[in-house]
């Protein structure tokens, strides 16, 4: 266990983060427009594609034993610079080259450094919030990105059918130079902590994250979140394609799949100071269970992505208040030491999520993909009854 000195924590430095967040959305939107239906366009099953996705998943899970003292050791800002730029290059060079096996390649890469650049962008984030805003300032930046992914898409959707399916990686990595320039241009600086120790003892540091019953509920909370977005992200884009609707429908579903996000975060995150973590997130998985039943048992794709899209209206009761919901368990002193475990949900939730699908439909159709959210999202609805009324 490692101790930590603070500084006064510096207020206000969240905003230059919105700006970074939103061209960087920009960017990794146009390329999840097109992620599964380009592995499609090599003649992949859906069952495949999920599976592939299932391993990426399961390779950023397997990096938990390295985030933490690195992220500790090193300059967290630097870091964040390292990934995006290497990103920016993968999927540059993606775009110029068709090849499966180089996509396949440098898809492993940007996902490796992903885990390092998503945790060191929060906790950078993290320490610029004063805790009497952590709600709504945290509502405010998925507000943001959201934002990115929505106008994201149908930049790449735009590309994707007047320039071909190459021309989104090439502009979505312009994109996320914009971002990268940006970055550098605001000057962020990591807060100053000095640390006595580094944590070293990975393992130590997993026993102690599950001895601490505290963060039990946010993982969970949080875990199924990431569940849930592999049916709007992957598998909805194959069923498009697969029921020859067009190809603009894609960046259209996912564009608009954000839009209630934008509309609801915020508010939610400043009621959530009022009314609490529990309500929001009993509406939220009840209502994401009750969408997922629904779509089941109706036969028309139309239809079903409109439910979908509705559907998010639920997933803005809980995606805002994910991180907020953790970090008033902890002390600001185990934030790099319990963060990086607890972002393990986001792998291990869409590794559930993809591995589940991806299964099923080895052996049923379609539909069941959606009777198979239903059975997962059971699990946080029940859990989420276990979340204190007042906790907020």
């Amino acid at each position: 266990m490692f101790h930590l000195n603070f500084k006064r924590r510096r207020r206000y430095l969240g905003k230059k983060f919105y700006l970074v967040s939103f061209f960087t959305s920009l960017g990794f939107a146009g390329i999840q427009t097109v992620w599964s239906i380009y592995m499609d366009s090599f003649r992949l099953s859906a069952s495949t594609i999920g599976f592939i996705a299932t391993f990426l998943g399961i390779l950023s899970l397997s990096l938990i034993f390295m985030v933490t003292p690195i992220i500790e050791k090193y300059n967290k800002v630097k870091i964040l610079k390292f990934c995006l730029i290497t990103a920016i290059i993968s999927y540059f060079l993606i775009g110029l080259f068709r090849n499966l096996y180089l996509f396949l390649g440098l898809t492993i890469l940007v996902t490796i450094l992903g885990v390092f650049r998503i945790n060191c962008f929060d906790i950078l984030f993290r320490d610029s919030i004063p805790n009497n805003k952590l709600n709504r300032e945290w509502s405010f930046l998925y507000s943001t990105m959201n934002l990115g992914w929505v106008i994201g898409p149908l930049i790449g959707g735009f590309f994707l059918v007047k320039l071909g399916m190459q021309s989104v990686f090439i502009i979505s990595s312009i994109l996320l130079f914009l971002g990268l320039l940006i970055f550098f241009a605001l000057k962020i600086k990591e807060l100053n902590k000095h640390r006595i120790k580094i944590d070293e003892k990975p393992l130590k540091n997993i026993k102690d994250f599950l001895k601490n019953k505290k963060i039990h509920l946010p993982f969970i909370m949080s875990l199924g979140i990431y569940a849930w977005y592999p049916i709007i992200y992957i598998y909805a884009p194959l069923f498009i394609i697969h029921n020859k609707l067009s190809p603009w429908i894609v960046p259209l579903f996912i564009s608009a799949a954000s839009v209630p996000l934008i509309i609801a975060e915020y508010k939610i995150g400043k009621l959530s100071e009022r009314l609490g973590f529990k309500f929001f997130f009993k509406l939220g998985y009840f209502g994401l269970a009750g969408i997922s039943l629904l779509i089941f048992f109706i036969p028309n794709i139309y239809i079903q992505l409109l439910l979908l899209i509705l559907g998010t209206f639920f997933m803005a009761c809980l995606e805002p208040l994910q991180d907020s919901f953790f970090f008033k368990q902890i002390k600001p002193k185990e934030e790099e030491k319990y963060y990086p475990l607890y972002a393990t949900a986001t792998d291990l939730g869409a590794v559930i999520g993809r591995f589940s699908i991806a299964a099923i439909l080895i052996f049923l159709p379609n539909k069941f993909a959606y009777l198979t959210m239903f059975a997962l999202m059971l699990i946080p609805c029940y859990f989420s009854l276990k979340i204190k009324p007042k906790l907020h």
